[in-house]
């Protein structure tokens, strides 16, 4: 059985991120193969990561993905999943959607479930609230959307000896608040940044409802309109920035308990601010493999999760990691949390309501280490075979109605070089500014060269 499937690479290389890269990997012991097309390399940044790049041929990579010929395809997210693609490609579609709707990134400007080329396409949802926005949102989305839990590679894995080298362990992203600064400055020659503000505001304090009420008034339309931002791009800054905003103060809270911080180079921008989170930021500790996240993992006395703002009842990977190993997971309370749903209303897992609650749960179970590992104990035994990266891929997969072979592993995944889909599209008015003037000059033809020059490297 052979697929073509879609992935982010967020790391600016040409790898996936530890765990996306774990669960491709779980696709060879499905036995399937799996040829990787990564959708950095295929979209436009400077249209917000929402259309195809200039330089990047459509019809070279519909060829392509035919020339496969997979038996289905699979996304994160939409990954450039475009409708003509899913059209002519003519399998069954997976779309593993690991965000909440406005980052859900549809590079041709379609709702998730537009209906366009989408009548073979499956949607699963990594929470429950995910899945009930997409099924209130799509009328499309009836039968074709399922709720699947992010899993792990740790379940039923011994653990060795490891020195608890880390009383507490951060592993994650600073997101980019960079957007948000953009539109405030925007908003204030029309008068309209406290609109932003309250934006932030609103969805500090409540999420779902903040999203309701996010709708730009007119004078910051204008400002949004002034600089290409769209309501759900709008939506999404605000997001990003608000996590931000919560990783920061609660890991400053509990910085002086021991905390190791690892994850991507924008945590040294906390020195604008603080000089805490700089101080305990792991430089020279990359976390570029699964193993190495487990590896942080098995030597934290404590691991903490304070997950993006708009996972609201879901669940991050790194639960699962954590939950599996033997450090004790503190996430944050959310009263519909989808950790009841999997592991019933007793779920062992500590919960703050709050940072100084943070603090207070970090402090406690650092000075009672029996008690630690008396919850760690309980948690382990939660993550089990069901949560093995490899079965929640089957589990997708069934839902799908597609039956892997399971009978042999396959070839290890591997990534598409750029060639396969970079070229100059026929139509000249699809480049962007500079190339069309080159266009002009010399022709599309000896554009080649340069797409492949100037393309997403």
């Amino acid at each position: 059985m052979k697929a073509v499937g879609f992935f982010y690479s967020w790391s600016g290389r040409r790898q996936l991120d530890p765990y996306f890269g774990a669960f491709a990997r779980a696709f060879a012991d499905l036995g399937i193969d799996l040829r990787i097309v990564l959708a950095n390399e295929m979209l436009d940044p400077s249209a917000g990561m929402r259309s195809l790049h200039p330089l990047v041929d459509e019809s070279k990579l519909i060829a392509f993905v035919r020339a496969e010929g997979p038996d289905f395809l699979f996304s994160v997210n939409n990954a450039g999943m475009t409708a003509r693609l899913q059209r002519e490609a003519g399998v069954p579609v997976v779309k593993w959607l690991v965000d909440d709707v406005p980052h859900l990134f549809s590079h041709d400007g379609r709702a998730p479930m537009s209906g366009d080329g989408e009548d073979g396409q499956t949607l699963i949802c990594y929470s429950s609230t995910l899945l009930e926005q997409i099924e209130a949102r799509f009328e499309g989305a009836a039968g074709k959307a399922f709720w699947v839990s992010h899993g792990t590679d740790l379940a039923g894995r011994p653990f060795e000896a490891a020195p608890a080298s880390y009383p507490i362990s951060f592993v994650g992203s600073c997101l980019d608040y960079r957007p948000i600064l953009r539109v405030l400055q925007a908003a204030r020659p029309r008068g309209a940044a406290h609109q932003v503000l309250a934006a932030l505001a609103a969805v500090r304090t409540d999420y779902v409802r903040g999203c309701v009420e996010l709708g730009p008034g007119p004078e910051l339309g204008r400002a949004l309109a002034d600089i290409g931002v769209g309501a759900a791009e709008f939506e999404r800054h605000v997001a990003d920035a608000v996590t931000t905003q919560n990783r920061m103060e609660g890991l400053r809270r509990v910085a002086d308990l021991g905390l190791h911080l690892f994850g991507n180079d924008l945590w040294l921008d906390s020195l604008s601010c603080t000089t805490e989170l700089a101080e305990r930021f792991e430089f020279d500790n990359r976390i570029d493999s699964y193993e190495k996240l487990l590896g942080v993992y098995a030597r934290s006395r404590i691991s903490v999760n304070i997950p993006n703002v708009q996972n609201c009842a879901g669940l991050a990977a790194r639960v699962f990691d954590i939950m599996a190993s033997p450090s004790l997971l503190i996430t944050e309370h959310h009263p519909g949390s989808d950790l009841y749903a999997l592991f019933g209303e007793d779920c062992p897992v500590p919960m703050y309501r709050d940072f100084d609650h943070l603090r207070e749960l970090c402090a406690y179970y650092l000075a009672n280490e029996a008690e630690r590992l008396r919850v760690v104990e309980r948690c382990n035994a939660l993550v089990g075979e069901r949560f093995l990266l490899r079965n929640r891929l089957g589990e997708m997969l069934r839902l799908a109605g597609i039956s892997a072979p399971a009978s042999r592993p396959a070839e290890p995944p591997s990534i598409v070089r750029r060639r396969a889909f970079h070229g100059v599209p026929r139509r000249v008015d699809r480049l962007g500014p500079a190339a069309r003037l080159v266009a002009r000059k010399v022709g599309t033809k000896a554009l080649s060269p340069l797409g492949r020059w100037l393309g997403p490297r």
